[in-house]
């Protein structure tokens, strides 16, 4: 831990980042300040995850079932790590959050060390599970399985297209295709980001730069096509109004606890 590294500081304006610094942001020597000290922490953790599959692995191996099992490691949201003023926490709509590992493992039915790129989503986790085992999905399930995806077969081609939604401390809306995002904020958010984000995913994979005010033709078409999702599902579930619009966030509304 390097005291003279004052990179945490700016998380500390924030309110879960105020209790932070009094409580587990703190070591006998006062405040930590150091925020590699604590990417470095969580390396540790990840280390010692790493090890406990690497066992269950060998398990499966030394019990003969690896062939006959699908193991598929998944996460149920990313991290920042300070990415986009986002300290050790998963809200927000950018990839370091909401874009998570997969990685499926079936010796002799599944080829080792292949990568897959096409976009899936959280709800194909089932219907893939059901496939492999030779067993048919509920028509009235969600999501698709991309069970052929993995195995090489055609099938699941990914989504182009992908909205995501964050009520906890930002009320915002985005849409992700293959080469930009888009974030549109229903409200403005603790650090001051504007109401409208564009990325270019191809050149600037870590939502660096936002280009919406340079490219307001991609801007305006996502937004478009974005509310029309949104009010396509309003309609369906027999609603007028966002949710968001009319509820704001949910965790920051209630901090600090007791408010």
């Amino acid at each position: 831990m390097d005291p003279a590294n004052e990179s945490l500081k700016p998380w500390f304006q924030h309110p879960l980042g105020g209790l932070a610094r009094s409580t587990w942001l703190r070591c006998p020597e006062g405040p930590i300040t150091d925020a590699d000290y604590v990417v470095a922490l969580y390396d540790r953790e990840i280390r010692y995850l790493d090890d406990g599959i690497g066992e269950l692995l060998s398990a499966l191996d030394e019990l003969g079932l690896s062939e006959n099992t699908l193991v598929l490691f998944v996460a149920d949201h990313g991290e920042c790590m300070a990415e986009h003023g986002v300290f050790f926490n998963h809200y927000g709509l950018y990839d370091c959050n909401i874009r998570v590992p997969l990685i499926a493992r079936m010796p002799g039915r599944l080829s080792r060390g292949d990568r897959v790129s096409q976009v899936i989503q959280m709800h194909d986790m089932a219907p893939t599970i059901l496939e492999a085992a030779g067993l048919p999905a509920d028509p009235a399930m969600d999501g698709r399985s991309f069970w052929p995806l993995l195995n090489g077969r055609d099938g699941h081609r990914g989504y182009e297209r992908v909205v995501s939604v964050e009520c906890s401390w930002q009320a915002k809306w985005s849409l992700r295709t293959d080469t930009h995002k888009f974030i549109l904020s229903r409200e403005p958010d603790p650090y001051g980001n504007p109401l409208q984000e564009l990325y270019d995913l191809k050149a600037d994979p870590a939502e660096e730069r936002n280009i919406a005010e340079e490219a307001p033709g991609i801007a305006r078409a996502m937004e478009a096509e974005l509310e029309a999702w949104i009010a396509e599902r309003l309609r369906a579930l027999g609603k007028e109004d966002d949710p968001l619009r009319i509820e704001g966030i949910s965790l920051g509304k209630a901090w600090p606890p007791g408010t």
